[in-house]
């Protein structure tokens, strides 16, 4: 690998690493479905408003988003607030 990509794919790692840490961070003052909630909104508003809707029903495009966002940042949110690990949250959620 490239240096720049290498540095790159450190990035993300350490993106990705410090996501978990800000989850477990928030818990402590926030519930777990307003934080995801929170988290789901401000990274998916930008996107919104800025890509074209995908050609497919809006039905299907609204059970993608529920299933594989709103499930899967809920679940992690309340898992970590339980005790589950931030580090062992990533582990699982991969």
């Amino acid at each position: 690998m490239k240096p720049p990509h290498l540095g790159l794919a450190l990035l993300v790692v350490v993106l990705w690493t410090l996501s978990f840490l800000a989850v477990k961070l928030g818990l402590r003052d926030v519930p777990p479905l307003a934080l995801s909630t929170a988290r789901l909104i401000l990274t998916s508003l930008p996107w919104v408003l800025i890509l074209p809707r995908p050609p497919v029903a809006l039905h299907k495009l609204a059970q993608y988003g529920i299933c594989m966002f709103a499930l899967q940042l809920g679940l992690l949110a309340t898992g970590i607030h339980l005790g589950v690990p931030a580090g062992l949250a990533a582990v699982l959620l991969q």
